[in-house]
């Protein structure tokens, strides 16, 4: 594993507030359940949950923005905690799947894997669940040097 060198913080803050500006547009109240934000350039997979919190009811990808090198290849292995089926959906690499729900209570559902590509560019590729994105279930894929 290299280890790469610090991102300016104007710059890594610019590009996460444009990831969760275009997360929010696509909430119906403009509003994107945010989950946090995971680094993971240098690395070959990253695992991602996709749930929901019937009580506030929310749907998510947690976390919601991955930051990676412009260009660079990963396995993102998403799995289903939930008890609804979600999708997993990038336009702009031409992903869309079903990943299915839990049996019961603390087990885990499908996990699917989807080979993504970092954008090159400043404009992030938006993750989406097509059933819960105006919802909020909105993800991002955020290129950072």
């Amino acid at each position: 594993c290299t280890e790469q060198p610090p991102t300016p913080r104007a710059e890594l803050d610019e590009r996460v507030a444009l990831a969760l500006k275009l997360m929010n547009r696509e909430a119906i109240n403009g509003r994107a359940f945010f989950k946090g934000v995971l680094d993971v350039r240098g690395r070959n997979d990253v695992y991602i949950a996709m749930d929901e919190d019937s009580i506030k009811h929310e749907a998510y990808f947690q976390p919601s923005i991955l930051l990676g090198s412009p260009g660079q290849v990963i396995t993102i292995r998403a799995t289903n905690w939930g008890f609804i089926a979600h999708t997993f959906v990038i336009h702009e690499l031409g992903i869309e799947s079903w990943v299915l729900p839990a049996d019961g209570p603390g087990e885990a559902g499908q996990t699917k894997e989807f080979r993504v590509t970092f954008p090159r560019g400043a404009q992030p590729h938006l993750v989406r669940c097509r059933i819960h994105d105006t919802g909020g279930m909105v993800g991002a894929l955020v290129a950072i040097e």
